[in-house]
């Protein structure tokens, strides 16, 4: 099972598998004896999903997650479409501690993440991501 992309795959026939950012930067040898597949950076309908996915990943791996609304609105979504995955779990783990504090360990009802939530701290200069697959033959 791909954990990732949540398909089953018989990868059984295949002997390597490999990913770069820079495929320019991996010697020639060693790019011949693979078959290259380019994955494009996710749209914006993809990063929603991601989004939703991390956060649901995120209450789910841990005791505190029964405490907050399963979902997110649609406003923390929309911010949260601007930054990778990996940054997105970092923003909603920190997000939820915000919340956690603010509203005490006494309160009764599901805790919910707002938009002004997400603090979105400053990274180096974006640059685009294409992600490489590469396969042995």
């Amino acid at each position: 099972m791909d954990e990732a992309l949540q398909v089953e795959m018989n990868c059984s026939a295949n002997n390597w598998f490999a990913s770069a950012n820079y495929i320019e930067q991996i010697p020639a040898p060693i790019r011949s004896r693979f078959n290259i597949y380019t994955v494009e950076a996710p749209n914006v309908e993809q990063q929603c999903l991601i989004a939703r996915s991390v956060y649901s990943d995120l209450i789910s791996d841990h005791l505190w997650g029964i405490k907050f609304e399963k979902s997110l609105d649609n406003a923390v979504i929309d911010k949260l479409v601007e930054l990778s995955a990996r940054r997105q779990k970092s923003a909603l783990l920190n997000a939820c501690s915000e919340v956690a504090f603010r509203e005490g360990p006494k309160s009764n009802q599901l805790l919910q993440i707002k938009h002004d939530d997400i603090k979105i701290i400053p990274d180096t200069p974006k640059k685009t991501f294409y992600g490489i697959l590469l396969k042995r033959y």
